[in-house]
Parts: C-alpha cells; sequence; structure tokens
C-alpha cells in the first residue's frame, strides 16, 4: 500500500511507477486509486485500474478484499490510499497491507500531527512502511546517502579526492 500523511507528497506518482515496474516484469499487476485521483502518470496497458471512493467504500471496507474482490486474481495489487491526516482511513483496512511504501515530500517539515498519526498507524501494520523521499535535490541527496554518480566536472573531482585523500 502506498500511504502519506498529507496530500500532494506524490502517492500517485509512486504507486504508478510501481505498478508500471511490476507489470513490465511480467506480473499480473492491479492499480487501486481513490475516485478523487485527479493526475495520473501513464500506465502500461496490462494494468488493470480500479477506483474506489474514499468516503463510502473505503469507510465501510472491513479488510482490504473489500475494495478489490477479485483481488487473488493478480499477483500484486497497488493501493493507493488517501491521505492519512485528511481523511478517515479505517485501522483494519491498514493492518491488511503486505508491504508500505510511505510517500514523504522533503521539502515540507513534520507536524505533531504527521509523528503521532505515523506512531499509530505503525503500530497496527504488519511491518514498518519503506519510506520514499520524493522531491529531493540531487545536491541534498549526496548528504544523505553519499556521492550521487553523475558526470563530473575534472577539476570537481579533482578537488574533491584531494579533500577525501582519495588517491588510486
Amino acid at each position: 500500500g502506498i500511504i502519506s500523511m498529507r496530500d500532494r507528497e506524490g502517492r500517485s506518482f509512486v504507486a504508478t511507477t510501481l505498478a508500471n515496474y511490476l507489470s513490465k516484469l511480467g506480473n499480473r499487476t492491479a492499480l487501486l486509486i481513490p475516485e478523487s485521483t485527479d493526475k495520473l502518470p501513464e500506465l502500461t496497458p496490462e494494468i488493470d485500474k480500479h477506483t474506489f471512493n474514499e468516503d463510502v467504500d473505503l469507510l465501510i471496507a472491513q479488510s482490504n478484499k473489500d475494495l478489490l474482490p477479485n483481488a487473488d486474481e493478480y499477483d500484486y495489487v497497488v493501493t493507493e490510499y488517501p491521505a492519512l491526516n485528511t481523511h478517515q482511513t479505517p485501522y483494519r483496512v491498514l493492518k491488511d497491507i503486505t508491504a508500505s511504501i510511505l510517500v514523504v515530500r522533503a521539502s515540507r517539515s513534520w507536524s505533531i500531527a504527521d509523528k503521532t498519526e505515523l506512531k499509530s498507524v505503525r503500530k497496527i501494520m504488519k511491518s514498518d512502511p519503506l519510506v520514499f523521499l520524493n522531491g529531493v535535490k540531487l545536491n541534498f541527496l549526496d548528504e544523505l546517502v553519499g556521492e550521487v554518480p553523475r558526470k563530473r566536472n575534472k577539476i570537481r573531482s579533482f578537488i574533491r579526492k584531494m579533500l577525501y585523500l582519495e588517491f588510486k
């Protein structure tokens, strides 16, 4: 399941990209999204797209199976859930998620409500969500994960090697 704390974090982008990738690997894949999703990146033709009403279907669902009754026909069902801090998503639905990705926009700070909601959600899920940090500028990514491979100016590369004592 693809989750986020707020709207406009990039859930649709992540869900579509993941569904496309799984489909290209030869898996029968379904994409399950809220009806209110306005912009959706292009899907490969093999993906079955389904929608649910987040104000009705989601609230009466007892489990994820209620949102897509024929889910057993697929190898993977990628589900995008509405933002957790702005929509009611029953915990009984979230507890069924096999694997989750928490989409977080890099350009915003977290509020106490975000932290509290994440703590509550983590308690009921089968495993901690993977975090997808969306919108990170490449120069800041270096600080998080180390140098990002890309074509560099020879002078910059030489100076970096000198500073970090990386002689070969």
